[in-house]
């Protein structure tokens, strides 16, 4: 995904015909890099977020499935 923010980067900059300096480029790239970052970070989160809520679901579900079991055998 790195690769291809930078590739992507580089495309938009040649197609807007501007041109960079080397510590602008620098910079440019910097940024980028810490958008990716906090973007896996976030998205990690969202992964742990969703692993606990599937746990939580399960537990849920056997605890119905404890319940209907038994009042079914009253």
């Amino acid at each position: 995904m790195k690769k291809t923010l930078i590739i992507f980067s580089f495309f938009l900059l040649g197609n807007v015909g501007c041109t960079l300096s080397d510590p602008e480029m620098v910079e440019v790239l910097r940024e980028i890099k810490a958008q990716n970052e906090a973007l896996q970070k976030a998205r990690d989160g969202i992964k742990t977020q969703l692993t606990n809520l599937d746990k939580n679901y399960q537990k849920i579900l056997e605890n119905l499935l404890q319940s209907r079991a038994i009042c079914t055998k009253k």
